[in-house]
């Protein structure tokens, strides 16, 4: 059993006793915006496989007929054509440094986002509706999906990811001394399904359950909780790792 001493001031943030915790289930949303990019022929012919199909970069016929089969995917909110000078740009600034890319190798791109509609079970058909609608057309190099956020981005300030099949009483001892901790605003307890669920809509496939951990996520009222958290934790069993967002 941990003990707990109450006098114990952490990260300069005095730690009190409370009489309960509420733990909460996971919220069901919202979830992070579906991004994705539909990638066209680039002017140079590469070595990569992917692009073999590519002859002379896209034509403006084959252009138009990939927006035209984009226009028609259900579920789309918003898409915009990036030209390759503007993938030039764009890899310039994100890496600040000029002369990475050049326009002939710049993949030109539809960039867009779908309508949110919930976890990944909600959105996996709309990505397979645009890899159906554009895929295998001319001039399409792939098919890309990322999101714009993190599930838990705003949601949590830190996680406390749990180490194997944590006993009942080792949960206790956490939340108890978590009680402790002036300064949360909302403790989500995450198990292993749902941590799953989070990242298959992130990764696009359901990772092995054995590979997923067991999580508090803690919201913060005050900062100076993150630090009173980390310290009260700090080689306390059942606890594997503290993560600050």
């Amino acid at each position: 059993m941990v003990t707990v001493v109450l006098s114990v001031v952490a990260a300069g943030f005095l730690l009190r006793e409370r009489p309960s915790l509420t733990v909460l289930p996971p919220p069901d949303g919202p979830w992070p915006t579906m991004l994705f990019s539909v990638w066209l022929c680039p002017d140079k012919k590469g070595e990569a496989e992917e692009v073999q199909k590519c002859r002379s970069g896209v034509t403006d016929r084959q252009r138009r007929a990939v927006e035209t089969a984009i226009r028609g995917v259900p579920g789309i909110e918003k898409f915009t054509f990036a030209s390759a000078e503007d993938a030039v740009k764009e890899t310039a600034e994100q890496f600040g440094e000029e002369g990475l890319l050049t326009e002939e190798e710049a993949p030109p791109s539809f960039d867009g986002h779908f309508r949110s509609v919930g976890d990944a079970d909600a959105t996996r058909p709309l990505m397979d509706g645009l890899r159906s609608a554009v895929e295998d057309l001319p001039g399409v190099v792939s098919v890309n999906f990322s999101t714009d956020h993190l599930f838990w981005t705003g949601k949590s300030d830190l996680s406390i990811f749990l180490s194997g099949k944590n006993l009942e009483q080792e949960r206790r001892a956490i939340e108890a001394i978590l009680a402790t901790v002036d300064g949360i605003d909302k403790v989500y307890f995450q198990d292993a399904e749902h941590t799953r669920k989070v990242a298959e809509y992130m990764l696009g496939e359901s990772p092995p359950l054995h590979q997923m951990a067991d999580t508090y996520e803690i919201k913060v009222a005050d900062r100076r909780a993150v630090d009173a958290i980390k310290t009260v934790l700090r080689n306390v069993p059942g606890v594997h790792k503290v993560v600050v967002r």
